[in-house]
């Protein structure tokens, strides 16, 4: 202990910082560089040994004359009496965990070291009292949301959940799919998903009404042989096709040959074609008319041809048919390479044209105007 008595440097109060608060001690530093803090001054002057904590300061030799410490940006310079300022490092600095905030703000409170202390400590009440407002703040609000009325614990009596506008709505909702067309129909909210079911509805009333027809036209033709009861509901008004006069021996319907001839295409016979426009409504007798302008004309094949071996049919007629790539204006393909027919004789390919050196050595003939 001989190394750490020396001559008294300092002895008074300090406000230190060796954890994360700063705490009021009463040092003693002596010029050997020991450090030694009291709880106060009574404990320094009754028991000098005993010490609350006691550091060693380094380069302490070096040092001369009056020494103090000041705080500067977390850090602490030695101060001598010729004014010469030698900043302690930080290797040093963290040795000995001791940042001494100020000496002579104890003992001269108009100093600047003490100035500086006061504004600090300003600073800091403030920052204190920020806060304890800020509690009390939340407090007060904490309390107010607290004496709320709560929600019963029935079925509070809330509208239901918008499947469109409620934000607690998710994805699963669209799993709950009848349930939400149901809303949509019950808000007459129309969606891609209604525009859908519509576009169906109306495919199937079409089925229906195309059925419909048909089983009338046949009622028509059992209503000839049986009489008609009560429960039965009155058949039909006649089409416009049927109240409208036969054509002359000599005019033809072309209109009705295009239909003829398209149920032809099909692949249909004659005689099939005529049932099937005789139950929707047509004449039998132009019908008869039609069947043997067609059969005479180069327009549609013979009915036996026909009957024996059946065209292809191209596809559903309900689909539209898929666009050609051909340019505007030439054939689309499958009339492009048709084979001629059998009966008709194809006309003589056009005469090859002569090429260039062809010409050169047979002479060129130019045909004269007349």
């Amino acid at each position: 202990m001989a190394d750490d008595e020396g001559d008294v440097l300092y002895e008074g109060l300090l406000q230190l910082r060796f954890a994360l608060s700063f705490q009021e001690y009463y040092g003693v530093f002596t010029d050997t560089g020991v450090l030694r803090l009291y709880a106060d001054e009574a404990s320094a002057t009754a028991r000098p040994g005993t010490t609350v904590k006691q550091t060693r300061v380094v380069k302490v030799k070096e040092w001369s004359g009056e020494t103090m410490f000041g705080a500067h940006e977390n850090s602490f310079k030695i101060v001598t009496q010729k004014g010469s300022e030698v900043p302690a490092a930080a290797r040093n600095r963290i040795e000995g965990t001791l940042w001494v905030k100020s000496i002579t703000a104890v003992t001269e409170p108009e100093s600047h070291e003490g100035l500086k202390l006061q504004k600090h400590k300003r600073k800091a009440a403030r920052a204190l009292e920020k806060e304890k407002k800020r509690q009390e703040e939340y407090e007060a609000r904490a309390k107010a949301h607290r004496a709320l009325p709560t929600v019963p614990s029935g079925k509070p009596d809330v509208p239901p959940i918008s499947y469109l506008t409620d934000p607690r709505r998710t994805r699963l909702d669209a799993r709950n799919f009848p349930k939400y067309r149901e809303h949509l129909k019950a808000h007459k909210i129309e969606t891609r998903l209604t525009a859908s079911l519509d576009e169906a509805k109306k495919e199937e009333e079409k089925k229906k009404k195309k059925s419909k027809r048909k089983k009338k036209g046949d009622d028509d033709d059992t209503d000839d042989v049986e009489a008609p009861t009560s429960d039965v509901p009155p058949p039909p008004p006649p089409t416009a096709s049927s109240l409208a006069p036969l054509p002359a021996p000599g005019a033809i319907d072309f209109e009705m040959c295009a239909k003829f001839n398209n149920l032809l295409k099909l692949g249909l016979s004659h005689d099939e074609v005529k049932n099937f426009m005789t139950a929707e409504g047509h004449s039998p007798a132009v019908l008869d008319q039609t069947s043997q302008y067609l059969s005479q004309s180069s327009l549609a094949p013979p009915p036996s041809q026909t009957a024996e071996a059946p065209l292809k049919a191209p596809g559903s007629p309900l689909k539209k048919a898929r666009k050609s790539r051909t340019p505007h204006g030439m054939p689309p393909p499958s009339q492009m390479t048709s084979a001629p027919a059998p009966g008709v004789e194809a006309p003589p390919p056009p005469p090859a044209r002569k090429s260039l050196l062809d010409q050169i050595k047979s002479g060129f003939s130019f045909k004269k105007k007349s």
